[in-house]
């Protein structure tokens, strides 16, 4: 039986090659799946970083929504724009979940060819919600120094926690300037990672990079030949 749900991959792979064209052919925007977000280290499938941080959350056939009222508090706090993605199974139930200014992007099942096709049906508008804490804990310790550095910032570093530090970073710069900083930060952590050996979907915003799960994968395979 040919089986036309409409799963994570499906979706995935489907906004890399439409919606996210544009953002892979500017030279200025940086695409990651599985960005990491909040104090509980909540992701998001896809971040666009560019002149703003844009997210993308997937809700397939084979997921639910019991987590998406958390995800949303947690994304709101970050993202300048959102949308939710969703297959026919959510696409009436999420406007009654989401706030007002997030996007809907809908997916269509996939039929016997295996085409699956895309329509915006809810454009995301500006979020004015955004918190400086969230944007600036984005950054690990040693970007947060450097960027303090970089701006004449004198204190020692070596007495001090990094909520010191990002305590000190808040106070530094207004969020716009902290903002283009982070998303500054980001696209630099990026580029240094580009060549090392990852998994198709890295999380390079964990302090230790997912690409040694995929070293200790062949580890272990090695050991049961």
């Amino acid at each position: 039986m040919h089986d036309n749900r409409l799963l994570d991959r499906d979706i995935r792979q489907k906004l890399h090659s439409t919606t996210l064209k544009s953002f892979y052919a500017d030279g200025q925007s940086k695409i990651v799946d599985e960005f990491t977000v909040g104090e509980e280290n909540t992701r998001i499938d896809i971040a666009v970083i560019n002149g703003r941080l844009h997210g993308y959350e997937i809700k397939s056939d084979a997921d639910n929504l019991d987590r998406l009222p958390t995800q949303i508090t947690a994304y709101n706090k970050v993202f300048d724009y959102l949308y939710l993605v969703v297959s026919d199974k959510y696409v009436n139930k999420v406007f009654e979940l989401i706030p007002s200014w997030w996007g809907v992007i809908h997916i269509t099942n996939k039929n016997k060819k295996g085409n699956i096709k895309l329509s915006v049906i809810k454009d995301a508008e500006c979020n004015n919600f955004i918190s400086v804490e969230s944007i600036a804990n984005l950054l690990w310790c040693t970007e947060a120094k450097k960027i303090l550095k970089s701006h004449g910032y004198s204190k020692p570093f070596h007495r001090m926690t990094k909520k010191d530090i990002i305590s000190d970073l808040i106070s530094f710069f207004p969020l716009e300037d902290l903002q283009h900083e982070v998303r500054k930060a980001l696209k630099i952590r990026l580029e240094k990672k580009v060549e090392q050996p990852q998994t198709q979907y890295v999380d390079l915003f964990q302090s230790q990079p997912m690409y040694l799960n995929f070293q200790r994968k062949n580890l272990d395979w090695f050991l049961s030949r």
